[in-house]
């Protein structure tokens, strides 16, 4: 039985949390809070003491998933997504107090693409504005050799994103779809055992899991702990 299962039985959040996993079981209640506060209800009504069972005995529990992704940003997200959509049960682990905090620009996405995974339709994209022109040359935008295409804005798959903004949207839509998304985590190292990746470390607790993706940016340090991925600067 899991911690979010346990919530639910007993309806409250002041269930006791997972020997040996201190960490991620206060991140999954304060979870549960901020999920109780978007649906308009107070957790303070959900904070009832939790009836022990008549034993009164203690059972040592761990938090296991199909799929952990470490990493909320658009490939973690896109992939939980999709993962909880098929089935699985997938733990989505951010190091920000939520998806999108450590970002500090914007980028270009092309929408097809979005849409042609199934994650969302286009217009429910958090689109800053719609990209019609392109440029590619060497030199400055002064000089050199360009190939410019133009295209009506309403009519292209290109657009601008804010990174804070569109990492959140995705990372809702993740947790829409039923996977779990646990924010202000840090994942220290991957848990390997005869060579397979099994899990994940944060401070002294352990989550296991038949799948362990590593979506932690362009120089995943996680993917380059366990001997994978490449050096940032790289071909």
């Amino acid at each position: 039985e899991t911690l979010p299962a346990q919530i639910v039985e007993s309806n409250s959040i002041l269930v006791e949390g997972i020997s040996g996993a201190t960490v991620t079981s206060d991140a999954i209640k304060e979870a549960v809070k901020a999920a109780l506060e978007e649906a308009g209800l107070d957790p303070a009504a959900f904070e009832n003491e939790a009836e022990e069972e008549e034993t009164g005995e203690k059972t040592e529990e761990e938090l296991t998933c199909d799929v952990v992704i470490i990493g909320a940003g658009p490939a973690g997200s896109a992939a939980a997504t999709l993962l909880a959509r098929a089935g699985q049960s997938v733990l989505l682990v951010e190091r920000g107090v939520y998806p999108g905090s450590k970002s500090v620009t914007g980028g270009k996405v092309n929408r097809d693409v979005i849409s042609g995974l199934g994650i969302a339709e286009a217009g429910d994209f958090p689109v800053e504005r719609h990209i019609g022109g392109k440029w590619l040359g060497e030199g400055s935008l002064a000089g050199g050799l360009a190939i410019r295409k133009e295209a009506a804005a309403a009519a292209s798959p290109d657009f601008s994103v804010l990174r804070a903004r569109f990492d959140r949207w995705l990372a809702d839509v993740a947790e829409e779809s039923g996977a779990f998304v646990l924010k202000n985590m840090r994942v220290d190292s991957v848990v390997i055992e005869d060579g397979a990746a099994v899990g994940i470390l944060s401070g002294d607790d352990t989550v296991t899991a038949d799948l362990v993706i590593a979506a932690d940016g362009l120089k995943s340090h996680m993917a380059r702990s366990v001997g994978q991925g490449k050096q940032y600067g790289d071909c």
